[in-house]
C-alpha cells in the first residue's frame, strides 16, 4: 500500500512537471511567436516606410526635373518672345514691309582650317564642321523655326549648312548664286601665308577705302560684289516683307551687308567679324534699303562642342 501510494505520488509530482513543462515550452513557442510576430510586424512597417520615403524622394525627384524642365521651356519661350518683340518693334520702327533676316554664316572648312583664301572654291565642311551644323541646326529650329523660306548659296559649304536647318525647320533650301562668296579670281583658293608673302599689297588694297574701286587679279570688284550684296538683300526682303526669312551664306557676304547697313566703306568688311555656324540678324526693308542690327556674329549655341573640345584635350 505504501508503495502504491508513493507510486501515486510519485507519478503526480511527474503528470506535474510535465504539465509545468509543457505549459513552459508552450509559453516559450508562444513567446518566441509573439517576439516573431513583432519583429515582422516592426520589419513590414521598416519596408513599408521606407517604400514611402522611396517613393516621395522618387515623386519629389520627378517633380523636381519636371519644374526645371518647365523652368528651361518658360525660359527658352520667354528668350524667343523676347527675340520676337524686339524684332516686331524694330519692324514697326522700320515700317510694314520691314523683314527679320536671320543670316548664318556657313560652318567650318577644310580650307578656313588650312587657312586659305576662300571665295568660289567649292571646298567642303571640317570634321568640326560636321559637328558645328548639328548644333547650329537644333539652336536653329528651336528658336527660328517659324521662318518664312530659308536661302542659301549653292557653294557646298553653305548648301551643307542649310540642308542641316530645313532638314528640321521642314524648309527646303532656295539656292541663288548671288549669295556666294566674293571671288577672289587667280588667288581663290591661296593659302594666307602665301599671300601676305606675294600679295601683300593686294591684301593692304583691299582693306584700303582710299582705294576707289579694288579688283581682285582676275576676279570680282569690290563695288560689284557690294553691288551685288545689296541686290539680293533687297530681292529676299520684298519677297518676304514682314516675315522672317533665313539666309546661309558666307563670312564676307554678312560683313560687308553689316558695312552697308552702318553707312561705311565696303573696305571696313574685315573689321566685322563673322565666326562659322554663327548667327547675325538684323531687320531690313527692301523698299527703303534701310534696316537695324539685332545681333552680330552669335555662336553661344556651339558653346557645347568648345566645352567638349576643351575637356578631350590632352
Amino acid at each position: 500500500m505504501t508503495e502504491t501510494l508513493v507510486e501515486a505520488v510519485t507519478r503526480a509530482e511527474s503528470r506535474t512537471r510535465l504539465d509545468a513543462e509543457t505549459r513552459l515550452d508552450a509559453g516559450t513557442r508562444l513567446g518566441a511567436e509573439t517576439h516573431l510576430d513583432g519583429d515582422t510586424r516592426v520589419d513590414a512597417e521598416t519596408r513599408v516606410d521606407a517604400e514611402t520615403r522611396l517613393g516621395a524622394e522618387a515623386r519629389l525627384g520627378a517633380e523636381t526635373r519636371l519644374d526645371a524642365e518647365t523652368r528651361l521651356d518658360a525660359e527658352t519661350r520667354l528668350d524667343a518672345e523676347t527675340r520676337l518683340d524686339a524684332e516686331t518693334r524694330l519692324a514697326a520702327d522700320l515700317g510694314p514691309n520691314a523683314t527679320t533676316l536671320l543670316l548664318v554664316r556657313h560652318a567650318e572648312t577644310a580650307d578656313n582650317v588650312s587657312m586659305r583664301l576662300s571665295g568660289w572654291t567649292d571646298t567642303d565642311l571640317s570634321p568640326r564642321g560636321e559637328s558645328q551644323i548639328e548644333l547650329l541646326a537644333d539652336h536653329f529650329n528651336r528658336q527660328h523655326g517659324h521662318i518664312d523660306a530659308l536661302y542659301s548659296s549653292p557653294l557646298i559649304r553653305a548648301r551643307r549648312t542649310a540642308e542641316a536647318i530645313g532638314a528640321l525647320t521642314g524648309h527646303e533650301p532656295i539656292l541663288m548664286d548671288d549669295l556666294r562668296e566674293m571671288f577672289f579670281g587667280e588667288l581663290d583658293g591661296r593659302p594666307f601665308e602665301e599671300l601676305r608673302e606675294a600679295y601683300a599689297h593686294l591684301l593692304a588694297a583691299d582693306e584700303n577705302s582710299a582705294v576707289e574701286d579694288f579688283v581682285w587679279p582676275s576676279g570680282e570688284s569690290r563695288s560689284g560684289f557690294t553691288a551685288r550684296v545689296l541686290r539680293v538683300t533687297n530681292h529676299i526682303a520684298r519677297r518676304h516683307a514682314g516675315r522672317p526669312v533665313g539666309v546661309v551664306t558666307h563670312g564676307g557676304f554678312i560683313a560687308t551687308l553689316l558695312t552697308i547697313l552702318h553707312g561705311e566703306s565696303p573696305a571696313n568688311w574685315r573689321k566685322w567679324v563673322v565666326p562659322n555656324a554663327s548667327l547675325s540678324e538684323i531687320v531690313w526693308d527692301g523698299i527703303t534699303h534701310t534696316g537695324a542690327l539685332v545681333r552680330h556674329g552669335d555662336a553661344s549655341h556651339l558653346e557645347a562642342l568648345s566645352a567638349f573640345e576643351a575637356s578631350d584635350a590632352p
